[in-house]
């Protein structure tokens, strides 16, 4: 038999229970084939301070694109030769692509990602980016209003893993 050693600890953070590491992202879009989710590469509350926004370009035959200027991105609609928006350059799909193309950023289409973009988003920011609660000591345990907490893996705000549980009577 193994044992293992828990070691209930009184909460040493201010929060409410203790957090996970979070990375920040945004969803735009709609449908089973046509949401676009961005999500920052680094975890911790940096990656709320960005927005994406999406434009319709201006003329004729432009290309599809996204363009990260300081802490926004900007996705730019591709038109066709009369200058309106053009469905096969503006897919799920392709969005994501461009987006994944930008430093520090990975974008994801829902399902096919075959649906088109056909109008302008109105900037948005990324959300749900956080830091996790430190832990010095693997099996931590605390007690929470409604669960418990325990510190599977030790570390830092971004290294450290928390897992929620229940008791239970068998």
């Amino acid at each position: 038999m193994i044992y293992q050693e828990w070691v209930a600890k009184t909460k040493w953070f201010s929060e409410e229970t203790p957090l996970n590491k979070a990375k920040a992202s945004i969803a735009i879009g709609s449908g089973d084939n046509g949401v676009v989710t961005t999500t920052y590469d680094n975890y911790g509350e940096t990656g709320n301070d960005y927005s994406l926004e999406v434009v319709v370009g201006s003329g004729n035959n432009i290309a599809m694109s996204a363009e990260l200027t300081g802490t926004k991105i900007t996705v730019t609609l591709g038109t066709g030769v009369a200058g309106a928006v053009d469905d096969t350059k503006n897919t799920a799909t392709l969005i994501a692509a461009e987006i994944t193309a930008l430093d520090g950023f990975t974008a994801t289409a829902s399902g096919t990602g075959a649906t088109a973009f056909t109008t302008a988003i109105t900037e948005d920011v990324l959300s749900g980016g956080q830091w996790g609660t430190p832990c010095a000591e693997v099996n931590s345990i605390i007690v929470g209003t409604s669960y418990y907490y325990i510190c599977t893996t030790a570390g830092n705000k971004d290294t450290v893993v928390w897992k929620r549980f229940t008791l239970s009577t068998y």
